[in-house]
């Protein structure tokens, strides 16, 4: 669920901004492409919440690191910008998807880490717990075997 998660997210990136050609992820190589954006994975939790089912929840840091302006520092405006319409497009619907796999967008918030404006999105799915079939059972139990001696 975690890398069906973030490309749900990638997705959604690609047809809001087609413009950016680059998503990195957990890495930003020293020389990178921009403008480009980073995601890298906050928290992640699978909980069982009956006999068949879990929830998935997970937590994506996403920035922007856009075109560098002629001092060489990229445009805070710009940023923020950025940040605001990936919120709203999150928002628009309150979920993403990848294949057929629907995650629901709980929570969105915004701020800046070492100058860079970041978007936080939390994302959760229920998602049916594998049984195995080939689980043996047991079908008589005798107690009072004599076990030798």
């Amino acid at each position: 669920m975690l890398v069906d998660s973030l490309n749900a997210l990638r997705a959604t990136l690609k047809t809001a901004f087609p413009s950016v050609t680059r998503i990195y992820v957990n890495e930003v190589p020293e020389t990178f492409v921009r403008p480009s954006f980073f995601i890298e994975l906050g928290t992640s939790k699978k909980e069982q919440i009956s006999t068949s089912l879990y929830n998935f929840t997970a937590q994506w840091k996403i920035m922007y690191l856009g075109a560098e302006d002629a001092a060489y520092s990229p445009s805070m405006p710009g940023e923020y910008a950025v940040a605001e319409t990936i919120i709203d497009t999150l928002e628009s619907t309150n979920y993403v998807t990848y294949n057929s796999q629907i995650f629901q967008v709980i929570e969105t918030s915004t701020g800046v880490s070492d100058g860079m404006v970041f978007v936080a999105v939390t994302l959760e799915t229920q998602v049916k717990k594998v049984v195995s079939d080939s689980t043996e059972t047991m079908e008589e139990l005798i107690l009072d075997e004599n076990l030798g001696g």
